[in-house]
């Protein structure tokens, strides 16, 4: 893919508007807000390219409007799924305060995501369509923050269209756009970085603070939400480095002397937020379950091999047509074939090696983000989530090199453009090349674009929400028209809304319960006795509860014996397979209603068995051990319990 840029001479340099060095010398910057700089160094527009402005944005709203439509095509056929279920709840059930905000999941500390799944849990839980819209939304933005990038480092150019394309069309952001976790976490990035760049760029121009602390903004922002808004300062400064440093084009250490000293202001600006994040980062990770540890280096190698060189090109040129589904199809990870591959690695090649063909400089964009695939991609995982059980599925997980789309359309655009206020050492074959620029852009970009829309189609065939959604749809309105006196109780959801892993966070007493009606959120958290206990089965719908368990009766008469006030019942070996509440059902035959406590394990109960051959189903927390006692509160009563069973609650059949 060749962009076309401003055709150099020879190999003389490439100059777009006079340099500025953004320097730290307020006296020459006119003030804090640096009015005395000339209108061509602050970012301002030209006569000339403020009548392209225009069409050149409209042109980019169209651009923007299509990739939002093809992604909401795609959204559409998802659903939430596991962690998704867990911040709705935990949004749910939690005050909007500081040790909610502040948790960390799964080695992410993003208050501001957990505040919009708070607000959302009240106000719509479980609506796919505006949490797509709200998603989008900021993809948009995020889009219009990326071209407003884009002009101010590069000027009022068509040009520029391009990288916006394969950053709008790229099938790297698909899956985590469709995972509203993983959107929580991406969008707010995708909007901070380009507009934290934009801050930083107009600052280096104008020396004016305001964009100082603007930049500052804006990774803070990014950080609300996202760990790897940490890496932002990383691209400031590569940026920095490679484009803005010195007079004259100085490279080398005088270039990283340069950064490091003049700019120091920035850094220092930059710092603050990180420091502040680290501090409540590690603070708050000690009671998270999280740790920090690192697995062999040769799994982190192969780690890194897969993701940069195998997922992250075939994904990012559009390669990958084949997605591997997950678990039970909610989501799917990259799975290219070996041609496809090979076609990616030589796109990637290509594209590589015709911008340091017109450009010398060029390699330094490609420096960068190699730099940041490594930084905020490879060593985060490897600190915390690779294990050598997973290296191979961690290589192929697209989202965790989502966020790079951003940094591959930023070094796209520095690898082929010049950037306005800097000199650039072009080649001869620039000037040879300058024609067959835009039909070679243009070819280049359909086939992408092409290839790009074919991924997305082939990732909504490997992707499939409808039996979460139809779960949760169900169970919406089950629990809509459940009458109030109906005791549901709890069970685990079905796999394909949310597995074990997630615990408690896996049950119905915590899934359904921002669609519940208060009084069956009570039932289902604490099962009290009840003679029709119901649950919702693996479809959604409420039906008559059976206890998955073995059955005790007496080895001889009818009833277990009673002794005094108390009826022991052995029940060694039974058990609730895993949870942490027992279900208990008793058989029990009595001439009147009697008040009895029941103890199991550590969990005590008190009920009141009624009159005549009944059952009387109910949860015990905390229960365990070898033996059930029943007694009797009530003077001069007794009871015949005919059978025990404990176990698990599960959908009678």
């Amino acid at each position: 893919m060749t962009l076309r840029a401003s055709p150099g001479h020879g190999d003389r340099p490439e100059r777009d508007t006079p340099h500025a060095d953004g320097a730290e010398d307020e006296s020459r910057a006119g003030g804090p807000c640096g009015d005395a700089v000339p209108t061509a160094t602050t970012g301002a527009l030209a006569p000339r390219a403020r009548s392209a402005a225009g069409p050149l944005l409209a042109a980019a709203c169209v651009l923007i409007a299509a990739a939002v439509c093809w992604k909401w095509v795609v959204l559409s056929n998802g659903y939430f799924r596991e962690d998704d279920f867990e911040y709705t709840v935990r949004g749910f059930e939690n005050a909007l305060d500081l040790d909610y905000l502040t948790r960390v999941h799964w080695g992410q500390l993003m208050p501001g995501g957990f505040a919009l799944a708070w607000l959302l849990a009240r106000v719509a839980p479980y609506n796919w369509e505006l949490t797509s819209a709200i998603t989008l939304a900021g993809h948009a933005l995020a889009a219009l923050a990326a071209f407003r990038m884009l002009r101010v480092l590069f000027g009022s150019r068509p040009a520029i269209l391009a990288p916006l394309a394969v950053y709008l069309f790229t099938p790297l952001t698909l899956p985590a756009l469709g995972w509203w976790a993983a959107a929580l976490n991406l969008v707010p990035l995708q909007i901070a970085a380009p507009m934290a760049v934009s801050a930083h760029v107009l600052y280096l121009r104008t020396g004016c603070r305001g964009h100082l602390w603007a930049a500052t903004g804006w990774i803070t922002f990014g950080l609300l939400c996202f760990l790897k808004a940490g890496a932002i300062p990383l691209i400031l400064f590569g940026l920095t480095l490679g484009w803005f440093a010195g007079r004259g084009g100085t490279g080398g250490a005088a270039a990283l002397k340069d950064t490091v000293w003049r700019h120091r202001r920035a850094w220092t600006m930059y710092a603050v937020p990180l420091a502040a994040y680290a501090v409540v980062y590690l603070s708050r990770l000690g009671g998270s379950g999280t740790r920090i540890s690192v697995t062999a280096l040769g799994d982190v190698a192969e780690f890194a091999r897969r993701l940069i060189t195998e997922t992250f090109p075939a994904t990012a040129v559009g390669a990958t047509w084949d997605w591997s589904p997950v678990g039970t199809g909610g989501y799917a990870l990259a799975a290219p074939a070996a041609p496809h591959l090979r076609v990616a690695l030589a796109a990637t090649v290509a594209v590589v090696a015709a911008s340091l063909l017109l450009s010398r400089g060029a390699w330094r964009a490609w420096a960068l983000l190699v730099c940041y695939l490594v930084c905020a991609d490879v060593l985060p995982i490897a600190l915390g989530r690779l294990s050598p059980g997973s290296v191979g599925l961690a290589g192929a997980e697209t989202r965790y090199t989502a966020d790079a789309a951003f940094v591959l359309m930023l070094c796209l655009s520095l690898a082929f453009l010049p950037v306005e206020g800097t000199e650039r050492r072009v080649t001869p074959l620039r000037r040879l090349t300058a024609r067959a620029a835009v039909p070679v852009t243009a070819v280049a970009l359909t086939a992408f674009t092409a290839s790009s829309l074919w991924s997305g189609t082939r990732l909504v065939a490997a992707v499939d929400g409808r039996p979460a959604r139809g779960y949760v749809e169900t169970a919406r309105a089950q629990l809509a028209a459940a009458s109030h006196d109906a005791d549901i109780f709890d069970r685990p959801v079905p796999s394909h809304v949310a597995g074990p892993l997630f615990g408690a966070y896996a049950h119905t007493s915590h899934v359904l319960a921002p669609l519940a009606k208060p009084i069956h959120r009570r039932t289902m958290r604490t099962q009290p006795p009840s003679e029709h206990p119901l649950v919702l089965d693996d479809t959604g719908r409420l039906t008559p509860l059976s206890v998955r368990g073995t059955r005790r009766t007496p080895p001889s008469g009818l009833c277990w014996p009673q002794a005094g006030n108390a009826v022991d019942i052995p029940v060694r070996g039974m058990t609730a397979a895993g949870e942490s509440t027992h279900i208990v059902k008793l058989e029990h035959i009595s001439q009147s209603e009697i008040l009895v406590s029941i103890a199991f394990g550590r969990g005590r109960i008190s009920t009141a068995i009624p009159h005549g051959l009944k059952a009387t189903t109910f949860g015990v927390t905390g229960g365990g051990g070898a033996r059930l006692r029943l007694i009797i509160e009530t003077p001069g009563s007794s009871v015949c319990v005919t059978a025990a069973t404990v176990g698990v609650a599960v959908p009678k059949r």
